[in-house]
C-alpha cells in the first residue's frame, strides 16, 4: 500500500466527530451541561494556583515582618477564597459525574439500538457470511463499555485542554523553557500510546475469527442447547480444552505485542522525569537569584506540575480517543453494510384481493458464493382459494423456495410474481405484513402466549379473540388452556413463573403465530413435524376448510401430510419433475409414486 493510502487509511477510521456526533445525538441536553461543568473544572485550577501565590506571599510578608491583624485577616481571607475553590471544585466534579453517568448510559443504549437497527435490516445472505459475522462481532464487543470510554476521553479531553491552556499561559508569561519543557516531557509518551493503540486495533481485527470460536465454544459450555449431547458424549472437557487452547494463544500474542511496547513507554517515562528536574532546578534558581518570589515560586512549580499533568492527559486522552474512535470505525464497517436485496424506488402496492395468484417463471438461484444452482427453472403456480404443495426429499430445495417467496433473496434467473406483478416491485415489508409463514426452525419467544402468537402480525393491535382463533385452528387452544396461567403463561423456564413446552407443543404456537396474521398469503414448512398424529390430522382438516381465498403453500418431505393440497409439485435437485392432484401423481406410477410407496412400506 502506498504512503499516502496509508495515511488517508488511518484519517478515515480516526474520525473522531463521528464520537462527537453519537454522543451529542444520544443526549444534547446532558451534553450541553457537561460542557459548562468542563469549562469550570477547567479554569478552577488557575485561580487555585494564583491564590496559593498570594497565601504564599503573604505568610513570607507576615514572618519577615512587623507581626499584625491585618496580615492574619488577609491571609485568612484568601485561606477562605481558596476553601471556597476547592469546595467548588468538589461541588462540580460530583455533578459532572452524575450527568457523565446519565450521558454514558444514554450513549451505550443508543449504539446498541442502531446496532440492532441494522441487524434486523440486513439480508438473509449476511447469516451465510462469516466476513458479516466478523464484523457484527467487533461492532457488539465494543457496545458494552467503548461508548463510556469515549464519553470519558472527549470530557478529559476539553478538560485538560482547558486546564492546559490557562497554565502554559502563566507559564509562558515566565518563560517559553518552562512551556518548551512540558511538551518535551509528555510528546514520547503520546506517541508510543498512539503507536500501540494502533497495533492493538490491528491485533483485534487479524483475531476476530478465533476470538469468535472461542465464545462460541463458552456458549454452548455454559447454555441449555447442547446440554443433553455434552453429558451422554463426555464433550465438556473437549471443548473446554478447544477454548483454552484458543484463548492461550490469543493470550500469548497479544502479551508480545504489549510487552514491546512497554520498554518503549519506559523509555518515555526516562525523557518525561527528565524534562520535570530541568524545569524544578530552573524554578528553584530563579527564586534563589531573587528574581521571583517564594510565592511565585510556589505558584510556577504548581503550574509547571499541572501543566505537565494536563498535557499528559491531555495525550492520553488524544491515544485513547484514537483508539476508541479505530474500534467505533468497526461499527460504522458493520453499518455500511450493502444489502444485495433492493427496496424499489417507487414501490407498488400489493393487491388487495390477489385473483391470479403467485407465480414462479423459469425461476433458478444460488446461494452468494457456491458454484452449484439450488433451484433451476422452476415454473409453478399457485392460486387462491385452493392448496398447493410443495414436496421433495431433504436437499431438493423446497426451503430455498420459501426463502424466494419470502424475498430473503431475489432469483439469480427468472422472476417471481403476484397478480402479474414482480415482487421487486413491492416493498418488502408490505409483502410481510401479508404473510403467515411457519419455518422448519420456527422461533420460540420467552414471553406470554398471547404475545408468543399475536406477534405474527405486530403491525396491527393485538385481539385476544383473533388470539383465540388462531390457537384453536392450530390445535393448540386445548394445550394452552392446560397451562399454569393459561393464555398468560410465560413459556420459558428461565423466567421465574415460566414454563417449558414440548417441541410439539412450540410448533403449535408457531402455526398459531402464523394464522394469527390473516393474510392473504400463508406458506408452511414442515407444519406438523413434530405434531402427535391426531393434532396433525385435525390441523391438516381445518387448513383444508379455512384456504378460501388465501395462498396457501403446504412444503413437506412426508407425502402423506399432502394428501388435502388441490395441486402438488414435486422437487427433485432443484427442478419439478412431475405436478398434478394427488391422486394423479399415484396414478402415473412415477417419481412421486415411488417415494410414497417407499414411505408407505
Amino acid at each position: 500500500m502506498a504512503v499516502n493510502e496509508r495515511v488517508k487509511d488511518k484519517l478515515d477510521r480516526f474520525m473522531l466527530w463521528r464520537a462527537v456526533k453519537l454522543v451529542w445525538e444520544s443526549a444534547p441536553g446532558w451534553t450541553a451541561v457537561n460542557l459548562v461543568a468542563i469549562l469550570v473544572l477547567g479554569l478552577l485550577p488557575l485561580g487555585a494556583v494564583y491564590v496559593m501565590k498570594l497565601v504564599v506571599d503573604a505568610v513570607t510578608d507576615a514572618i519577615g515582618g512587623p507581626a499584625g491583624q491585618a496580615h492574619m485577616d488577609s491571609i485568612l481571607f484568601l485561606v477562605a477564597i481558596s476553601g471556597a475553590l476547592i469546595l467548588t471544585q468538589v461541588l462540580v466534579s460530583s455533578a459532572a459525574n452524575v450527568v457523565k453517568s446519565i450521558q454514558s448510559q444514554l450513549v451505550t443504549d443508543r449504539l446498541a439500538s442502531i446496532i440492532q437497527d441494522k441487524a434486523v435490516a440486513v439480508d438473509m445472505e449476511c447469516y451465510d457470511n462469516p466476513d458479516y459475522y466478523d464484523k457484527l462481532h467487533r461492532a457488539e464487543d465494543e457496545v458494552a463499555f467503548r461508548p463510556n470510554r469515549v464519553v470519558d476521553g472527549l470530557v478529559e479531553l476539553a478538560r485538560n485542554t482547558i486546564s492546559l491552556l490557562a497554565m502554559a499561559g502563566l507559564l509562558f508569561s515566565f518563560h517559553v523553557g518552562l512551556a518548551a519543557a512540558v511538551l518535551i516531557a509528555c510528546v514520547p509518551d503520546f506517541l508510543v500510546r498512539l503507536k500501540l493503540s494502533e497495533k492493538l486495533y490491528a491485533w483485534f481485527r487479524q483475531n476476530t475469527t478465533p476470538i469468535r470460536l472461542a465464545n462460541f465454544f463458552h456458549w454452548m459450555l455454559t447454555k441449555q442447547f447442547h446440554v443433553k449431547e455434552m453429558r451422554v458424549y463426555g464433550l465438556g472437557s473437549t471443548l473446554m480444552n478447544r477454548f483454552e487452547k484458543i484463548r492461550s494463544a490469543l493470550r500469548q500474542d497479544k502479551f508480545r505485542l504489549v510487552a514491546r511496547y512497554g520498554v518503549f513507554e519506559m523509555l518515555a517515562g526516562t525523557v518525561t522525569v527528565a524534562a520535570y528536574l530541568a524545569a524544578y532546578i530552573f524554578i528553584v534558581y530563579r527564586t534563589v537569584a531573587g528574581a521571583i518570589t517564594l510565592g511565585d515560586m510556589v505558584m510556577y512549580y504548581q503550574a509547571f506540575q499541572l501543566a505537565q499533568d494536563n498535557f499528559k492527559n491531555l495525550m492520553r486522552s488524544i491515544a485513547l480517543l484514537f483508539e476508541d474512535s479505530l474500534f467505533i470505525s468497526s461499527l460504522y464497517d458493520f453499518l455500511h453494510w450493502e444489502n444485495k436485496v433492493k427496496e424499489p424506488a417507487r414501490p407498488k402496492a400489493l393487491p388487495n384481493a390477489i385473483t391470479s395468484g403467485i407465480s414462479l417463471e423459469s425461476v433458478s438461484f444460488r446461494y452468494p458464493g457456491r458454484g452449484n444452482e439450488v433451484l433451476e427453472n422452476v415454473t409453478l403456480n399457485m392460486q387462491p382459494g385452493r392448496i398447493t404443495a410443495l414436496v421433495g426429499e431433504n436437499g431438493s430445495g423446497k426451503t430455498t423456495l420459501l426463502k424466494l417467496l419470502c424475498r430473503f433473496y431475489d432469483p439469480t434467473g427468472g422472476s417471481i410474481c403476484i397478480d402479474g406483478q414482480d415482487f421487486k416491485s413491492i416493498r418488502r415489508e408490505d409483502l410481510w405484513k401479508s404473510m403467515g409463514v411457519i419455518f422448519q426452525d420456527y422461533s420460540k419467544y420467552p414471553v406470554t402466549v398471547r404475545e408468543n402468537v399475536s406477534f405474527g402480525a405486530c403491525h396491527v393491535d393485538e385481539r385476544m379473540d383473533r388470539v383465540v382463533e388462531a390457537a384453536s385452528e392450530a390445535t393448540a387452544h386445548a394445550m394452552i388452556m392446560n397451562l399454569r396461567r393459561q393464555y398468560d403463561t410465560v413459556l420459558s423456564n428461565y423466567l421465574e413463573g415460566g414454563q417449558e413446552l414440548s417441541e410439539g407443543e412450540w410448533q403449535k404456537m408457531a402455526l398459531a403465530r402464523a394464522l394469527y396474521n390473516r393474510g392473504q398469503i400463508l406458506l408452511l414448512d414442515e407444519p406438523t413435524s413434530s405434531m402427535d398424529a391426531k393434532s396433525a390430522r385435525r390441523f391438516l382438516a381445518q387448513l383444508k376448510e379455512n384456504s378460501n381465498g388465501r395462498v396457501v403453500l403446504l412444503i413437506s418431505h412426508d407425502l402423506s401430510t399432502v394428501g388435502i393440497a388441490d395441486w402438488i409439485y414435486l422437487l427433485d435437485h432443484g427442478r419439478i419433475v412431475e405436478m398434478g392432484t394427488y391422486e394423479q401423481l399415484l396414478e402415473k406410477r412415477g417419481r412421486f409414486w415411488r417415494l410414497f410407496s417407499t414411505s408407505a412400506s
